[in-house]
């Protein structure tokens, strides 16, 4: 099935800041991590209702999904998002050792 992918306002922001800190380290592995970002986008509009659920399902009792891409050196990064219909709608980009999502940031 093919997906429309709409990526959050909360999501963009993650990925602004998660840029911006890798940027501040390492110009060229921003654009690599940037990279990485999009091709894991374009991955939801084809390949979204074949990941599985996110770690905090449980807790949010919704049926939040996640991806997980990962950057040349490995390091993981999630998409959590929710499917709608035929819309993939990205809700949050969570890297290494952020915090589990919580209700509060879905609001």
């Amino acid at each position: 099935m093919k997906f429309a992918v709409s990526v959050s306002v909360w999501a963009q922001s993650d990925s602004d800041r998660i840029y911006e800190w890798i940027a501040a380290r390492s110009p060229q592995g921003a654009v690599e991590w940037h990279r990485a970002f999009e091709r894991a986008l374009e991955k939801l509009q084809s390949d979204a209702d074949r990941y599985g659920s996110a770690a905090e399902v449980a807790d949010l009792d919704r049926d939040i999904r996640q991806s997980i891409f990962r950057t040349r050196r490995g390091r993981a990064y999630r998409l959590v998002y929710v499917i709608i219909g035929s819309i993939v709608h990205v809700l949050r980009v969570r890297g290494p050792g952020q915090s589990s999502i919580t209700g509060a940031d879905l609001q």
